[in-house]
């Protein structure tokens, strides 16, 4: 009985997917540390979404996946944007591809809302629950490898005590000129010439 309960939290793990994901395409360019805020983030926010899921029936496989539903409706919502060209050549007119992508995925979202699972709930929550552990493994999987393989790149400490630096800038004599030319736009070829 109480592992059925835990495979009900399935929405929770998707929910840390996207983060999962931006945090293990990004690797090396910041620090583990920095997952925990977005993941607490969505685990918080995606507890709230099962509780009002749960509100909405008593069936708790359904509310799973209401709450299912919702969490990657939220999520598919800003990719849809990003896989689809921003505009579309519809009858001789230039159409924003936004607005008709979002209103496809409300749709196909409340759709989803109003299937009656009472039926096949216990097995549609298994298949997302196996679902949403892939794809969290897939994502978490390159974290971990990396994880590993910095520990072993990692030199070991130094035993000497290392060279103090400089408490203030340097005196203004030493200083180099420099000097930063930022270009907001670029002329033409003849007004370079001309001016």
């Amino acid at each position: 009985m109480r592992t059925r309960q835990l495979v009900r939290l399935y929405p929770l793990v998707l929910s840390v997917v996207p983060a999962l994901a931006l945090f293990a395409a990004n690797q090396g360019h910041q620090f583990l540390s920095s997952l925990l805020a977005p993941v607490l983030v969505s685990v918080g926010l995606a507890s709230i979404v099962m509780a009002l899921a749960r509100l909405t029936t008593k069936d708790p496989d359904v509310a799973a996946f209401r709450a299912f539903v919702l969490i990657a409706w939220f999520f598919a919502a800003g990719q849809a944007r990003e896989l689809l060209p921003p505009d579309m050549w519809v009858f001789g007119w230039f159409v924003d591809t936004a607005i008709p992508s979002q209103a496809v995925l409300a749709a196909v979202a409340l759709f989803l809302l109003r299937l009656d699972l009472r039926a096949r709930g216990e097995s549609v929550t298994k298949a997302l629950a196996v679902f949403s552990a892939v794809l969290a493994g897939m994502n978490l999987y390159p974290i971990v490898r990396e994880g590993q393989a910095a520990a072993i790149r990692r030199p070991a400490p130094r035993s000497h005590a290392s060279r103090r630096l400089p408490s203030g800038p340097p005196p203004p004599a030493s200083r180099p000129d420099v000097v930063v030319v930022v270009l907001d736009g670029y002329a033409r070829g003849d007004v370079l010439r001309e001016t």
